[in-house]
């Protein structure tokens, strides 16, 4: 068994002076050791007291918070308050698509143009090409590997470079 050590003072008169020390409670005499006893128990009751207080003060809150919840959660202000949220946060989203798709409609249009003229601009390379190559069809009558069209065409051109 752990030895209890009980805290006793001892109040010398002449000197008008008390002193603090603990002691095991084997070394006291029964009345001292029952009184040390007493107030071992009385102490003990006191932390549970508090402890206790603690618990039904700890209980007391809760419950008063959820007190608070439960009239916040049916107060018709944060009812309100959810609604109005939920409706700014629809119109922010209904903002924000309308404007995403007018810039994605300004970005088409703007991609749409330079392809449109890029477009144009390789339908006029194709017809120089025909212009100068034909129908780019390619034409080895000679069975030489070269394309005879082509070579025509060529030769049709240093004629009228030399004239």
């Amino acid at each position: 068994m752990a030895e209890i050590l009980v805290n006793v003072s001892s109040f010398n008169e002449t000197e008008n002076t008390a002193k603090a020390f603990s002691v095991p409670i084997t070394e006291l005499n029964r009345v001292d050791s029952v009184c040390a006893l007493q107030i071992l128990a009385d102490e003990n009751l006191n932390i549970i007291k508090d402890e206790n207080n603690f618990i039904n003060n700890t209980e007391s809150i809760i419950n008063k918070n959820k007190c608070i919840v439960k009239h916040a959660n049916n107060n018709s202000i944060v009812k309100d308050i959810n609604t109005n949220t939920k409706n700014t946060l629809a119109h922010i989203l209904e903002d924000n698509i309308d404007d995403t798709i007018i810039n994605s409609r300004r970005i088409t249009k703007t991609m749409i143009e330079p392809t449109s003229t890029i477009l144009e601009n390789l339908s006029a390379i194709e017809e120089q090409d025909t212009k100068i190559y034909g129908n780019n069809e390619t034409v080895d009558d000679k069975n030489d590997g070269t394309d005879d069209e082509y070579n025509t065409v060529i030769e049709e051109l240093d004629e009228k470079i030399i004239e």
